[in-house]
């Protein structure tokens, strides 16, 4: 995935995304992190500053863990 800065005209490349099949990407201003929803690569964060991605995906009985690992909507305030 690539990232656009509009003010320097530059792309950054994200490589750590699991999968190239991009469902949803929803931009965080307040933390400064994009969101990802993938098709069965489990929902992603990545922050913009470092450029490190976190993977969440579902985990058998980890109920803690994502309800699946496709994620086809990314909204404000959703529960991971």
């Amino acid at each position: 995935m690539n990232i656009l800065d509009r003010s320097t005209r530059r792309f950054t490349h994200f490589a750590n995304i699991p999968t190239a099949n991009l469902k949803a990407i929803y931009y965080d201003k307040k933390r400064k992190a994009m969101w990802i929803g993938t098709h069965l690569g489990g929902l992603c964060r990545v922050d913009i500053a470092t450029g490190h991605v976190t993977t969440y995906k579902h985990h058998g009985n980890d109920k803690h863990s994502t309800t699946e690992n496709d994620s086809p909507a990314v909204e404000p305030g959703m529960a991971l």
